[in-house]
């Protein structure tokens, strides 16, 4: 008896690739081969027959060449649709490489070996052996002081250039990051000058310098930056009245002061919030390893890429800028797009054992984040992509924060115990 049957094998490859080798039959082959030989004669003409309808022996004998490529191709086509089904497999993007034909004979069958990357696979992750450590929390503001920085904003700036930059200054700045992968930080913008305002390093390096003389400065983590004063305006400190609460949104310094204290709250909350995520992912991230494939990173890296040009260009960077530093910022987007997806695909198996639900509101809520508040280095979407797209995308987000906020509940349980 003949057998029929395929013989299908899928060998894992690192970095969530997989290696799928199809073996088909002669019985199979023979039918790809018919196959090839309709195609062609439905795409000819011979004298003395309608097309498609000369003899499949003619055809054969003249049109030998055509057949044959017909007819691998139509065998690697069924090869690989009929493999990955059989396989139960689901290539990434539904792009598979280009297949190799290692064999293709109406006697011995055909076999061919295709390659592709699929969905990183996630953890089952535990918590044991984690706890929180303390953190800093930021540095407290008075209803008072943050009432006068907001007055001095909103106040009437009068430009000096015959002094330097001293606090209580409104200055515009032009930011640079120095280094193996410098890029543009701030152009023009708007900083003002008070300790509790702007960051520590940056506020001790911008008092007492002048206008349009770039100097260096040390910030954060030991980064370099370059930075010039492209203007610096004495504030006039905006009167309490009508006017200064209908900008701020209240009716009355009272109202303001249980305001800033209600947001005061809200914003040490966040900050414990966000905290505690980046303690957990860098738990879960020495513990565990998700194999990210590259189409994963690459596709990930040009949204995060596009999104950081249009914010440079934005800012008045120019195209020449960004295309003498394009190697630079590729290389900073996929760092972020690497930790972007490792963060999502730690998480997402225990979203989905936890049944963590996605609502239609929060959905709503979180397109008007990303539309209207969200800055634009930071954002997901780009605006080429299809509603369904951009739909998926800000469900995995939501879905990834909401995981990562019910696993900090327990870990917090945990570490009561």
């Amino acid at each position: 008896m003949t057998d029929t049957s395929s013989s299908i094998t899928i060998e894992n490859l690192p970095l969530s690739r997989r290696r799928l080798r199809v073996q088909a039959t002669s019985e199979e082959v023979k039918k790809t081969y018919k196959e090839a030989v309709r195609e062609v004669n439905k795409s000819v003409t011979l004298p003395g027959f309608r097309k498609g309808k000369a003899p499949d022996k003619l055809i054969e004998e003249q049109f030998p060449q055509a057949i044959d490529k017909a007819w691998r191709d139509g065998t690697i086509q069924t090869l690989v649709r009929n493999g990955l089904k059989e396989a139960k497999a689901t290539p990434l993007f539904n792009q598979v490489q280009k297949p190799r034909l290692n064999k293709l004979s109406l006697e011995e069958g055909a076999e061919i070996d295709v390659e592709f990357e699929v969905e990183p696979e996630s953890p089952e992750i535990s918590l044991e052996g984690f706890s929180f450590e303390p953190f800093e929390q930021p540095e407290e503001e008075s209803p008072d002081e943050a009432l006068e920085s907001l007055r001095a904003y909103h106040g009437t700036g009068v430009p000096v250039a015959a002094r330097p930059a001293a606090e209580g200054d409104l200055v515009e700045l032009d930011i640079e990051l120095l280094g193996d992968q410098p890029m543009v930080v701030s152009r023009n913008k708007a900083f003002y000058l008070h300790k509790k305002r702007v960051s520590p390093w940056l506020f001790e390096a911008i008092l007492g310098k002048s206008l349009d003389t770039p100097f260096e400065a040390t910030g954060e983590n030991d980064k370099q930056f370059r930075i010039t004063i492209r203007k610096i305006q004495q504030m006039d400190p905006h009167p309490l009245d009508e006017a200064l609460w209908k900008k701020l949104g209240v009716e009355s310094e009272e109202q303001f002061a249980e305001r800033f204290q209600k947001e005061h709250e809200r914003s040490v909350a966040e900050h414990a919030i966000q905290q505690k995520k980046h303690q957990l992912l860098n738990f879960l991230k020495e513990k565990y390893v998700v194999e990210l494939p590259k189409g994963l990173i690459d596709y990930e890296t040009e949204v995060i890429l596009r999104n950081t040009v249009l914010d440079l260009l934005r800012q008045g960077v120019t195209e020449d800028w960004v295309k003498n530093h394009s190697h630079a910022l590729r290389h900073e987007a996929e760092g972020l797009a690497a930790k972007r997806l490792e963060a999502t695909y730690l998480i997402l198996r225990t979203a989905r054992e936890r049944n963590v639900q996605v609502l239609i509101a929060e959905l709503q809520r979180e397109k008007i984040i990303e539309e209207m508040v969200r800055p634009v280095k930071e954002r997901i979407l780009l605006t080429e992509m299809t509603e369904k797209e951009k739909e998926n995308r800000l469900y995995f987000e939501i879905l990834t924060q909401k995981t990562l906020e019910l696993l900090i509940q327990e870990a917090e349980k945990q570490q009561q115990k």
